[in-house]
């Protein structure tokens, strides 16, 4: 019995690690839905390459005139809110169209909180997406 509950459990793992490539992460904006995936399973500091989908509000994908992405981490202040422990950091990176979909790529410096905004706009109407990830 207790060897089934190994297997079982390997199983799981093996299964579990499979599915866990893409992770993808929506935020409506404006009337847009932009969802970003990535190819693995989570940020990492280094490399991560990213597609971005925007759809409209039917599910339709959409193409703005142009898309570009910023990311960034905010300053740490020290306990005494008197001093700044780590600037703040910040990037940008070219995101270029593939059919109704864009890729860019995140050169990340460094695990923890981070913020990815996607600007869109279309003639004079924009509009941003922001998200919050956790790199490790």
């Amino acid at each position: 019995m207790k060897n089934l509950i190994v297997v079982g459990l390997m199983v799981f793992l093996v299964v579990g690690s499979v599915y866990a490539g893409d992770q993808a992460l929506s935020r409506h904006s404006g009337d847009y839905t932009v969802t970003l995936k990535t190819d693995r399973g989570n940020l990492i500091v280094g490399e991560n390459n990213i597609t971005i989908e925007i759809t409209d509000k039917s599910g339709k994908a959409v193409n703005p005139d142009k898309v570009d992405i910023a990311y960034y981490m905010t300053e740490k202040m020290s306990a005494t809110r008197k001093a700044v422990e780590m600037p703040h950091m910040h990037n940008t990176a070219t995101v270029s169209a593939e059919g109704s979909a864009y890729k860019t790529t995140l050169n990340i410096s460094m695990p923890g909180p981070w913020k990815i905004d996607v600007k869109m706009s279309s003639g004079n109407k924009a509009t941003t997406a922001k998200f919050h990830v956790n790199v490790k």
